[in-house]
């Protein structure tokens, strides 16, 4: 599940924190998609500690799909506060 998660990381980090054109106006840094990869990270290690250090065994296989979909929800928190 680790190497998992660092290959899909090391997939979509050019996509991160390369400057987004939109079709009019200056390029930019998504701070969203830099919070978005953060709190992923995080939420892989939260749930990786759980199921290692206190015994949910059984979150070892959803640990991956739970940080990502909490990331998206989180995600659409972090745009209604009106980071872009």
């Amino acid at each position: 599940m680790d190497s998992l998660f660092l290959g899909m990381i090391s997939a979509f980090i050019g996509y991160v924190v390369a400057p987004v054109t939109p079709e009019v106006g200056a390029s930019y840094i998504s701070i969203l998609a830099i919070l978005v990869l953060i709190t992923s990270a995080i939420l892989i290690v939260i749930l990786g500690v759980l199921s290692k250090k206190k015994g949910f065994s059984w979150l070892k296989n959803y640990a991956l799909p739970l940080s990502m979909v909490l990331s998206m929800a989180l995600a659409i928190v972090y745009a209604s506060w009106g980071v872009r």
